[in-house]
């Protein structure tokens, strides 16, 4: 998944972005490997914190409408 590569380009490790969106490192372990997908707060949190569009991070959690 993107949201590693995402993650790791900022030098930020699962607990950097956990506290950056206020959520367990369990939680962007779970969205980092596909099992969970974030909320919609969680995911305008996410674009926000790693500068990256909502469609760009949706496309990498297998949700883009051409799937």
């Amino acid at each position: 998944m993107n949201l590693v590569a995402e993650r790791s380009r900022r030098g930020m490790s699962q607990l950097d972005l956990a506290k950056e969106v206020g959520s367990a490192t369990s939680s962007v372990s779970n969205w980092e490997n596909g099992t969970v997908t974030p909320s919609g707060k969680k995911l305008l949190m996410l674009c926000d914190v790693l500068d990256s569009p909502a469609e760009y991070l949706l496309e990498r959690f297998g949700m883009d409408d051409d799937a």
